[in-house]
């Protein structure tokens, strides 16, 4: 196996594999602001999709600042060196997908198919659908093995996810 092949292996089962990720945004004083959340993938779009409510602090930050970044890691497992986890971290634009914009219907497909025991939420007023699309990135393959990801990369491991 080569190493962009490894590379591209370890992407896709981060994508596929996992659910949750932590995402960064800044807030109104330029203040880094973390939180964790369930994320979908939109094949279609090479897009990460995110469902969130307006009551949380990252709403009113992307709404200011549209910009995010995703954090994506393999679940620590008792005796395995954490240093060698795999992760990957996605930098993108965040827009926020309006209930009449024809592109709502596809991004409650996309998260209903990986999180389909909250169908009830996506009606929920408060709740909206927030689109990362990727600009940048990195992927670490485990303890030393790591690769920056530039936007056409990203979008080619969320199409096949």
């Amino acid at each position: 196996m080569t190493d962009t092949q490894r590379f591209d292996a370890v992407l896709e089962a981060l994508l596929s594999g996992q659910r949750i990720a932590a995402m960064a945004t800044v807030d109104e004083e330029g203040m880094p602001h973390a939180s964790m959340v369930p994320f979908a993938i939109d094949p279609v779009r090479g897009t990460l999709l995110i469902h969130i409510s307006g009551m949380s602090p990252h709403f009113a930050y992307l709404h200011n600042k549209p910009h995010a970044s995703l954090l994506v890691a393999k679940a620590e497992t008792a005796g395995a060196e954490v240093h060698a986890l795999p992760r990957m971290s996605v930098q993108g634009t965040a827009s926020f997908v309006s209930r009449d914009q024809s592109g709502y219907a596809n991004a409650r497909e996309a998260y209903l198919r990986r999180f389909p025991e909250v169908a009830f939420m996506t009606d929920l007023p408060d709740f909206s659908f927030v689109e990362i699309s990727p600009v940048a990135g990195r992927v670490i393959a485990g303890f030393g093995a790591a690769k920056k990801l530039d936007q056409a990369r990203i979008v080619a491991a969320l199409q096949k996810a």
